[in-house]
């Protein structure tokens, strides 16, 4: 079925069969087990484009069969019958778990010329090394010296890849031929939000909780003690005590300046004077949450700025399907004006123009400050919302943040605004069909990866082909109970877009509203006018 599904890919980018074709892929892998101790994993990889997924690979930690044979036979009996059993062994991974992800990318890419394909740009969450095991995967096969032919008709295709590939080699090709071959990556925009998140906490374990103790507090104390203890010896012999009570005197001495120590122990402050976290113009969780999402609906605006300028170079000038390269230079420092707007908006500065720089501009843009140039007096806002932003002290601590998620070469990686959503979904309906709480064999999470993909790519009614080819007759109640699944399923989707449509709606009308009573409340007060 994949097969099909290249020509279908092909046939919609008007691609011939004799040409390698290019694509945008994402690649995901899920584990049969949650934590990092699965002995299985399936890595799926889905077209950008057409949200096929044409190609998975399923890797084992484990082999049933081996297990059981090295109980019953001896080692020398063993290792006789394992040189026959090597080629169909299950088990194809001796690493750690987390590195299965790695593995079965490097063994997709590996095959993928075989099919036609090359997995040019891909589509990656960040949170793994799936990306430096394949990123010179095609470099590798050029430097190896196989021609296109070659490839395509050598069914030891698997062998071309130099392990040895090093710098030096590198270097014998052109600027051109590197940039040809490399695999670009590119960020799931949805992962790269979450990085706001992931600094946000760990801004919050540095700069709240409490002060280390300070320790020479406590020898001070002690130091000052004994001296006090030699001068009223040396001062007056008749009041000598014995040396019980001077244990006893030196201990109490020692509890004392223990809980003086814990006594000074207090929270940690800004520079100025105030809590991390708490109340108005502090960190609060409302504002994590607030500044992750307006991160991510600058990435998704900006993105979306781009496509839509595509479109319309391409209408006005060709009219065809000729693609128009844009300037990416001026594309990611517009997305980087807008990020940075995200954050500096929220933050007091106190010079309004300098901290709304980045915002938009114009009657209906989403900053009130800029906004409120284009209003009355009466209808301005901005002065009451900015009580509520972070103050000017988050600044200094919030820009090595600032300056990471707006980094021109993170940026220019969530240009194009994709996502890993596919692979989320075809996942999940992976561990529909196995139940991550039950014991599985490598056949049956291997069968349910098959069967996942068919689903995903054809629905329910994708699985007559594959009973016409097992020999399974197909009745007409069988072929019924499948166009229903598939029907339910397309169902439950259209009624879950129209909640999420209303949602959206009712929100919208809730904002507007607030908005229009925010402006009536402006038309009376005490010596308002």
């Amino acid at each position: 079925d994949f097969l099909c599904l290249i020509d279908d890919v092909r046939r919609a980018n008007q691609c011939e069969l004799n040409v390698v074709m290019d694509l945008t892929i994402s690649l995901d892998g899920t584990w049969k087990k949650r934590g990092h101790q699965s002995l299985y994993g399936i890595v799926f990889l889905i077209e950008a484009e057409s949200g096929y997924c044409l190609d998975f690979e399923t890797v084992s930690k484990r082999c049933e069969l081996c297990e059981g044979k090295k109980r019953t036979l001896t080692t020398i009996q063993f290792e006789r019958w394992y040189t026959t059993h090597q080629s169909t062994c299950s088990k194809t991974w001796d690493g750690t778990s987390g590195g299965m992800e790695k593995e079965g990318a490097r063994k997709i890419f590996e095959r993928s010329l075989e099919k036609g394909l090359r997995y040019k740009h891909m589509i990656s969450d960040g949170d793994s090394s799936a990306y430096e095991s394949v990123k010179l995967t095609y470099i590798k096969k050029l430097l190896k010296g196989f021609t296109l032919s070659n490839t395509l008709n050598n069914d030891l295709y698997s062998d071309f890849i130099d392990e040895n590939a090093n710098e030096s080699n590198l270097s014998q090709l052109s600027p051109e031929q590197y940039e040809a071959n490399v695999v670009i990556k590119e960020d799931c925009i949805n992962h790269v939000k979450k990085r706001v998140s992931t600094h946000l906490k760990t801004l919050k374990n540095r700069h709240s909780g409490f002060e280390k103790p300070i320790e020479e507090n406590l020898a001070s104390v002690i130091g000052t003690a004994k001296d006090s203890e030699v001068t009223n010896d040396e001062s007056s012999d008749s009041n000598q005590q014995s040396p019980s009570e001077d244990d006893t005197n030196i201990s109490l001495l020692a509890a004392s300046t223990r809980r003086v120590v814990t006594r000074r122990r207090r929270r940690r402050r800004l520079a100025d004077g105030k809590m991390y976290g708490g109340g108005v113009g502090r960190m609060t969780k409302l504002m994590e949450h607030k500044l992750a999402d307006s991160y991510g609906i600058a990435i998704r605006q900006s993105s979306a700025i781009v496509k839509s300028t595509a479109v319309v170079l391409l209408d006005l000038i060709t009219k065809s399907h000729f693609f128009v390269d844009l300037d990416q230079d001026q594309a990611v420092l517009t997305m980087q004006r807008y990020c940075r707007a995200a954050f500096l908006h929220n933050i007091k500065q106190s010079d309004r123009e300098l901290q709304h720089a980045c915002c938009p501009t114009g009657f209906d843009s989403w900053c009130s400050y800029q906004r409120d140039k284009h209003v009355s007096p009466s209808q301005r806002t901005d002065h009451v919302k900015n009580t509520k932003r972070l103050d000017a002290v988050f600044l200094d601590i919030l820009t090595p943040m600032i300056e990471s998620l707006t980094d021109p070469s993170l940026l220019r990686r969530c240009l194009r605004g994709m996502t890993q959503n596919a692979n989320e979904s075809i996942n999940s309906v992976v561990w529909s069909i196995l139940s991550k709480a039950k014991y599985h064999g490598y056949q049956s999470v291997r069968g349910a990866a098959a069967i996942s993909s068919i689903f995903f790519n054809r629905g329910r009614s994708g699985l007559v082909k594959f009973f016409h080819q097992a020999g399974i007759p197909i009745t007409e109640n069988l072929l019924d109970a499948l166009l229903e699944k598939d029907w339910k399923r397309i169902e439950k989707a259209k009624n879950h877009v129209q909640r999420s449509e209303a949602i959206r709606q009712r929100k919208d009308q809730q904002r507007i509203q607030a908005q229009i009573e925010a402006d009536e409340e402006m038309d009376y007060g005490s010596g308002l006018f």
